[in-house]
C-alpha cells in the first residue's frame, strides 16, 4: 500500500479523522454484518421455502458466528491495532465469497435473487468503507480481481461476473467522488471553526461534531491573557502601488510566518489569531490561567519575530518584505465566545486588546523619532512582559530601551522597546538608543 500513498487525500484533518474512527468503524462493520446475517435468515425461507435449510441456512449460521466472534474480539484491546485496516475487510470478503458459492451451487430458479443480492452487497460494502481511502481501495481491488478471474474461468456464470466487475468499477469511481466531497467538507468545517476557536478546539469540534461541550468551556469569564498586535508600516501606500496578486501573496506569507512562530512556541495551541488585511492580532490564554506560561510563550514569539521574520520572508518569491511594528500587552480581560448569536468567536473584552494596539502605535512613534530604516522591526511591550524578561532573559532584557508612552489611554505609562533589523539577523536584536 505504501506505493499507493499518492492516492491518499492530502488533508491533515482527514488523517486525524481516520486515526480516530478506524477502529470504531470496523466494529460497526462487524455489527452490521451480524445484523444483516440475522435478518437474512428468515428472508431465505420467504424466497426459497424449505430449500433454504439445505442450501443457505448452515452458511448463514456460520456467518453469524464469524461476525459475532469478530465483534467481540474487536472489543479486546490487543486486537484493535490489527483489526484497524483488515479485520472488517476480511469479513466482508468472506461474505462476498459466500455469495459466489451460493451462485455456483444453487438451483437455477434461485440465481436471479442471488445475483441481485450480490450487486447489493457490492454497493453496501463500498458505502460502509468509502470514507477510508486505504480500506476502500483494498476492497475495490479485491472484488474487481476476484470477479475478473471468475469471469475468465469458463463458469456458466461468467457473464454475471463480468457485470459485477463493471459494477465494482462504477462503485469505485462513484465513492471516490463521495470521499473527495467528504474530505472537502471536513476541511471546510475545520477552516470555518478556526475563525472562531483556538486550533486545538476547532480540530476537536470538527472530528467529534458535538459543539455543546466546547461552547460551555468558553463561556465568557475574566481571566489573564496576552495580546500581540503586528502591523505593517506604509501599507496604504504600498497597496496603491502593487498588484492585487502581490498584495494577497505578501499578506498570506507574512501571516503564515507569524503563525509558524506561534505554533512553535504554543505547543498546546491555546491561542486565537485574527487579522484584518495587514494587521495581525494574536490572543494567548492559558488553560491553567498561568501568568508565567503566558509570558514565556509571548516572549519566545517576540524573539522569533525579531530574529527570524525577515529570514522566513526572504524565502518567498517577492523581492519586497514588509516593515512591521509589534505591540505586546499582558493583562486580564473577559475572554470567551462573544459576538452575534450565530457568529460568536473567541475574543477578549477589556483594555488589554486596546493596550496592545497602543503599544504597536508607540513602536511606530519610536521608528519615526529614530528615523529607522525600512527592514527594522520595532517591538514595544508593557511592564509585565519586560519584568518577565528581566527575570528569565536578563541579558536579552538589557537590550530594551525604557521610555514613557505618549499615546492616548497609556500616556505616561512605562513601556519598553527593542529593535531588530535584517542586518542584525545573526545577532538577533540591537538596542534602540
Amino acid at each position: 500500500m505504501r506505493s499507493l500513498t499518492w492516492l491518499k487525500p492530502r488533508s491533515e484533518i482527514y488523517n486525524l479523522w481516520i486515526r480516530d474512527n478506524s477502529h470504531s468503524s470496523m466494529v460497526q462493520i462487524f455489527a452490521l454484518g451480524l445484523a444483516a446475517s440475522l435478518i437474512l435468515l428468515p428472508f431465505d425461507f420467504i424466497f426459497f421455502g424449505g430449500e433454504a435449510l439445505t442450501h443457505y441456512t448452515p452458511y448463514r449460521v456460520v456467518s453469524v458466528l464469524v461476525f459475532t466472534v469478530g465483534a467481540l474480539l474487536l472489543k479486546h484491546k490487543r486486537f484493535k491495532w490489527a483489526s484497524k485496516y483488515f479485520g472488517g475487510l476480511i469479513a466482508m470478503a468472506a461474505f462476498n465469497g459466500m455469495y459466489i458459492f451460493f451462485l455456483e451451487s444453487s438451483p437455477d430458479h434461485h440465481k436471479a435473487v442471488i445475483q441481485a443480492a450480490m450487486f447489493m452487497n457490492v454497493f453496501a460494502f463500498h458505502m460502509l468503507v468509502f470514507r477510508f481511502w486505504k480500506e476502500s481501495l483494498f476492497l475495490s481491488l479485491s472484488l474487481i480481481g476476484v470477479y475478473t478471474v471468475a469471469s475468465l474461468s469458463g463458469t456458466p456464470q461468467a457473464q454475471v461476473y463480468q457485470s459485477l466487475t463493471f459494477w465494482c468499477l462504477v462503485m469505485t469511481v462513484f465513492f471516490w467522488v463521495q470521499r473527495t466531497e467528504f474530505v472537502a467538507t471536513l476541511d471546510a468545517r475545520f477552516k470555518s471553526l478556526l475563525l472562531q476557536y483556538p486550533p486545538k478546539i476547532a480540530r476537536a469540534m470538527t472530528l467529534v461534531g458535538d459543539e455543546a461541550e466546547y461552547l460551555e468551556a468558553f463561556a465568557p469569564k475574566r481571566r489573564p491573557c496576552v495580546c500581540l498586535c503586528v502591523d505593517w508600516r506604509s501599507f496604504q501606500e504600498m497597496a496603491s502601488r502593487k498588484s492585487p496578486e502581490e498584495i494577497a501573496t505578501l499578506i498570506e506569507k507574512s501571516h503564515e510566518v507569524l503563525l509558524k512562530f506561534v505554533y512553535k512556541n504554543i505547543p498546546n495551541e491555546s491561542f486565537h489569531a485574527d487579522w484584518t488585511a495587514d494587521e495581525f492580532f494574536l490572543m494567548l490564554y492559558s488553560e491553567r490561567d498561568s501568568k508565567e506560561e503566558l509570558l514565556k510563550g509571548a516572549v519566545n514569539i517576540v524573539k522569533n519575530i525579531l530574529e527570524d521574520f525577515y529570514e522566513e520572508m526572504s524565502k518567498s518569491s517577492s523581492q519586497w518584505v514588509p516593515t512591521i511594528d509589534v505591540g505586546v500587552a499582558f493583562g486580564e480581560g473577559v475572554l470567551g465566545l462573544l459576538g452575534p448569536k450565530n457568529m460568536k468567536k473567541l475574543t477578549v473584552a477589556g483594555s488589554i486588546g486596546g493596550r496592545a494596539k497602543r503599544l504597536e502605535t508607540e513602536a511606530k512613534t519610536v521608528r519615526d523619532e529614530k528615523s529607522l530604516s525600512e527592514g527594522s522591526i520595532v517591538v514595544a511591550v508593557d511592564f509585565d512582559v519586560f519584568f518577565y524578561c528581566a527575570n528569565s532573559e536578563r541579558e536579552w532584557a538589557e537590550q530594551f530601551d525604557h521610555r514613557l508612552a505618549t499615546t492616548k489611554n497609556i500616556k505616561n505609562d512605562a513601556i519598553y522597546v527593542i529593535v531588530g533589523t535584517k542586518k542584525d539577523r545573526d545577532l538577533g536584536v540591537k538596542q534602540v538608543s
